[in-house]
């Protein structure tokens, strides 16, 4: 007689618990007991199915009603624990027959009268849309939904964004895990060979991506802040933007802090002298995980954390640590999070198509935050615009709207080319950097070069010098920048690696 295995009784409780309190699945693992005392090989089988499942929810559910007699409704816990088995089902490599097995059991450990109406949808799934998930060079969006598990109308628009050959590739590697990168603060070598989370070195100094990475939530240096987790493509936005600071900085959406670590640590790449950050956060729960944060890092008297609405500076209650100019304001703005599916698979099948498009809520209050900001950038300034999404309706279409504003007249489009901290870079990291350049000047990165290429940082300090390996994993990051006389812009809509 089969058993459940510990892996999928996991998954299937942190997929019934998130779906019934609206959490996020990463979140309820990271403080889950059950999840915590699984082996390192069933943790990451977990999460594996807990992720797929939300990812792909709604194409689980569509083969689930292809198989279902009208008029059969599922207890809610019963179709949890189906989707759970659907997902293996259709997307990973399991053997038919002890997929279906497991899937049965984890059906009868719900519902035991279930067991039998598993057994028989099961098979049918597996006969069936099992085709679709597995088509050979899947391009239309139908095809792209099928193979990804992800809304068709989202594929669609990756196409319309990216082209179709960027798109497929992007959309095809969604079933592969999201790569784990950290920044390392303070923390010597021989202590960085010693971590259980099995660290390698990246293209960017002092960033590592992590090869253990069920041990992160538990790193005593991550507890410190001596070591920050942080997506490659926002380590090196916040290295690519700081390198445009004089003397200070407003960050708009601090969110918890991760921002700020950054861009302080790439003012000391950079060889800046101590540049401030004033930080802004909308929740005040954030802003305090901020400062929190911010004061074990030692940096409490380099950032400023405030609670603010960020659409109100032309408001007469503008605090007095606002009431200013800045050299570079830095807006991570909310946005779909598109570009980071893997990491937040819950975005899927909860996003609206209404609120990416003309006169939707995202895309107005994107516009608004720039005209918003704008009023606080100085005179030969920079306003660094980031979001985590693919769609253009997000970034091309909110920055053109921007600059045909009456606040973004005084703005003009500057060449990546142009970006101070590309002249830190040797030859060989410019060339690189140089091919992923598109058009309007926005840099796009799909899959690592062919070859390695040593030595791509350069620091002024001739006695410091690192040796980066390229980055392992497919990564997409996009820039746009600003001018050098009156006032400039930079746009960096940021994705996360997928």
């Amino acid at each position: 007689m089969a058993t459940l295995t510990p892996a999928r009784r996991v998954a299937y409780q942190a997929f019934f618990e998130c779906r019934r309190n609206n959490l996020r699945i990463r979140d309820y693992l990271r403080e889950s007991k059950d999840f915590l005392e699984l082996s390192v090989q069933d943790k990451a089988f977990a999460t594996r199915l807990a992720l797929g499942a939300t990812l792909t929810k709604g194409k689980l559910d569509q083969a689930l009603r292809n198989h279902l007699k009208s008029g059969i409704h599922l207890e809610p816990k019963v179709q949890d624990a189906l989707r759970i088995a659907v997902f293996e089902v259709l997307y990973l490599e399991t053997r038919r027959d002890a997929v279906i097995s497991q899937g049965v059991e984890l059906v009868k450990s719900i519902s035991k009268r279930s067991s039998g109406l598993a057994n028989a949808v099961l098979r049918k799934i597996s006969e069936k849309e099992a085709q679709l998930t597995r088509a050979k060079n899947p391009k239309t969006p139908s095809e792209l939904s099928w193979a990804s598990g992800i809304p068709e109308w989202i594929c669609l628009e990756i196409i319309e964004s990216l082209g179709e050959s960027a798109a497929q590739k992007l959309i095809l590697n969604l079933k592969n895990p999201a790569p784990v990168y950290v920044l390392q603060r303070n923390v010597s070598e021989q202590q960085l060979q010693s971590s259980s989370l099995e660290l390698q070195q990246t293209v960017l100094p002092d960033v590592y991506e992590v090869k253990n990475p069920a041990q992160l939530n538990v790193d005593a240096y991550v507890k410190k802040v001596q070591l920050v987790p942080a997506d490659l493509a926002s380590q090196l936005v916040a290295l690519l933007a700081a390198s445009y600071v004089d003397q200070d900085m407003l960050e708009v959406g601090q969110g918890r802090g991760t921002k700020s670590l950054l861009l302080s640590h790439a003012f000391e790449v950079l060889d800046k002298e101590n540049p401030h950050i004033t930080a802004v956060e909308l929740v005040k729960g954030k802003s305090h995980v901020s400062k929190r944060r911010l004061k074990t890092a030692g940096l409490s008297d380099q950032v400023t954390s405030l609670t603010f609405d960020a659409t109100q500076f032309v408001s007469p209650e503008v605090p007095e640590e606002l009431n200013q100019s800045f050299d570079v304001v830095f807006i991570d703005a909310p946005c779909s999070g598109l570009g980071t599916l893997r990491r937040h698979p819950e975005i899927a099948w909860n996003l609206s198509s209404e609120s990416l498009y003309d006169g939707g809520e995202l895309t107005v209050l994107q516009t608004k935050l720039l005209q918003s900001c704008s009023s606080r950038v100085e005179v030969g300034g920079f306003i660094v615009y980031a979001t985590c999404s693919l769609s253009n309706s997000e970034n091309q279409q909110v920055v053109d709207d921007f600059l045909a504003s009456p606040e973004g007249s005084q703005f003009e489009v500057q060449s990546l080319f142009e970006c101070p901290a590309r002249a830190r870079l040797t030859p060989e990291a410019q060339e690189f950097l140089d091919t992923c350049i598109r058009q309007r000047d926005f840099c796009r990165r799909l899959l690592p070069p062919p070859i390695a290429m040593p030595t791509l940082w350069r620091c002024s300090n001739a006695n410091k010098k690192l040796l980066l390996c390229c980055p392992t994993r497919a990564s997409q990051i996009r820039f746009m920048s600003g001018p050098e006389s009156q006032k400039a812009w930079n746009y960096f809509p940021l994705l996360s690696v997928l």
